[in-house]
């Protein structure tokens, strides 16, 4: 079965697989943007839903081809957004994830 995945950029939604990736590119927008090397984002998402931890490795995948480490951080469904904003309320870089 094929997950869709589907990333918000404000409040426009694209097909996340349909955007093309360029590791190099990204690298590149990132040092123009000042970006500090070696932060950790924080990827949250549904523990009980294999596609959703599927998903997230494979962002963290790609993520870490530009420099970036990733936590993967599984939680109970109903925690969900409760979890994401504790950790972007304290500061942390979060990739939430939700289906």
């Amino acid at each position: 079965e094929e997950v869709q995945l589907v990333a918000r950029i404000a409040d426009e939604h694209i097909d996340a697989l349909a955007v093309p990736y360029n590791p190099d590119q990204a690298l590149a927008l990132l040092e123009e943007a000042g970006y500090d090397h070696g932060q950790t984002a924080i990827v949250v998402f549904s523990g009980e839903d294999d596609q959703v931890a599927a998903v997230a490795k494979r962002i963290a995948g790609d993520l870490s081809l530009i420099d970036i480490s990733i936590e993967l951080n599984p939680v109970p469904g109903p925690d969900l957004k409760a979890v994401v904003a504790s950790l972007a309320s304290a500061g942390e870089q979060v990739v939430a994830i939700y289906r």
